[in-house]
């Protein structure tokens, strides 16, 4: 059980681009709020069952969450189930899911988040509440804009 929120913004870049930046570990730090580590080699072929663990800093406090890639099409989609493995269930704490829809040189990226209404009294972040946890999906996707739209582009890339 548990709840689904969506969110979208419109990048003007290519899907490939986005997709890439999704996916490139190298560049999570430039774009992903709080990001701390990951313990997932740069090398590795982002594929489905890839896994990982990833420490942010979320109100001060480190947090460490073990995620795993459950599907992935280049330029398209990519899901993620959060602290699965943790919970003893598929489902996870939280499931996102990433769309890509390429309109010329733009990417329209759709994020939908279910929030496991079991595992989330857990509290896949420490003090932090459903509207904190939306609220650093959205900086991630605002981040992500920024970083293509105008990083990338004053960088040359």
């Amino acid at each position: 059980m548990g709840r689904i929120f969506s969110d979208w913004l419109e990048i003007a870049q290519k899907c490939e681009q986005v997709s890439a930046a999704l996916t490139t570990v190298d560049t999570w730090d430039a774009w992903r709020t709080g990001f701390v580590r990951v313990d997932l080699d740069p090398e590795e072929e982002f594929r489905v069952g890839l896994r990982w663990k990833e420490t942010r800093s979320v109100d001060g406090r480190e947090q460490t969450h073990d995620l795993v890639v459950t599907d992935f099409v280049p330029n398209e989609s990519l899901s993620i189930i959060v602290d699965g493995d943790r919970y003893k269930n598929k489902a996870g704490a939280a499931f996102l899911e990433y769309r890509l829809v390429d309109y010329e040189d733009d990417t329209t990226l759709h994020l939908d988040t279910k929030l496991d209404t079991l595992a989330w009294p857990m509290r896949l972040f420490a003090g932090a509440d459903t509207a904190g946890f939306l609220k650093l999906c959205r900086q991630d996707l605002d981040g992500l804009k920024r970083y293509l739209e105008k990083d990338i582009v004053s960088q040359g890339g």
